[in-house]
């Protein structure tokens, strides 16, 4: 065990620039960012209309650790997230429903809300100007924190349905963006979407199927400053 927590250390020795680590801040503009769950489905089977979750802010702290290997650089970000879904649909069982149904019922309204910390490691390529775009991909791991449910229709208060759902979650990572060298800063601004790897939840939540679904996240703009670390004045 001794042996092999060496070579460990030892490749990341080799292989890490630790005197140009960068950490920093980095937060979303809620306008253009947008989640969503699908496909979701009722207790008949029937498929709910599903629209995604917009204008939420998210925030953290990331790292930049730059490799030996040039253009290479480890991105590492412990985040806090907000993920959801609104759904319509007509909770009515098929064989209740006449000629008119649509236009005599209401609409349902729900909503699910479900509060993460994501914490992404991502792979990035880059250029070497001062001013120079990057891409980068990778995995995640996001923990729930707390998950609700809204009927929004009785205006009901919010219900806690975090027991419900899985408390560990598997995603993958692509985005790129552009970033500005400026002697001991760091500016980010870039794109990212996030896809769900692993199921949310395993069962019904609230008369919601979730057994098929997905979640999708789109940030447009992120930005992010950064102070390095070992940043040294040239003479």
């Amino acid at each position: 065990m001794k042996k092999h927590i060496f070579l460990l250390l030892l490749l990341l020795t080799s292989t890490v620039g630790i005197a140009q680590i960068t950490v920093g801040i980095r937060l979303n503009n809620p306008l253009v960012y947008a989640s969503s769950i699908s496909p979701l489905y009722n207790e008949d089977g029937k498929k709910f209309n599903t629209y995604g979750n917009w204008g939420v802010f998210n925030s953290g702290v990331f790292a930049r650790i730059p490799l030996k290997e040039k253009h290479w650089v480890l991105h590492t970000e412990l985040l806090y997230k907000n993920e959801g879904t609104h759904l319509s649909g007509f909770d009515v069982p098929e064989k209740d429903r006449g000629p008119y149904y649509r236009e005599s019922l209401y609409e349902e309204k729900r909503h699910f809300s479900l509060q993460y910390i994501d914490a992404p490691c991502l792979l990035q390529w880059e250029g070497k100007r001062m001013f120079r775009g990057y891409l980068q991909a990778g995995f995640s791991l996001k923990f729930l924190t707390h998950a609700s449910y809204t009927n929004g229709w009785f205006n009901a208060p919010d219900e806690n349905v975090t027991p419900h759902f899985n408390r560990l979650v598997l995603t993958g990572q692509v985005g790129g963006g552009v970033l500005w060298d400026i002697k001991r800063v760091m500016i980010t601004a870039d794109m990212r979407i996030s896809c769900n790897l692993t199921p949310i939840t395993g069962h019904k939540v609230r008369g919601v199927d979730f057994s098929n679904s997905t979640g999708f996240s789109l940030t447009l703009i992120s930005v992010g400053v950064g102070y390095k670390l070992g940043y040294k004045k040239s003479n």
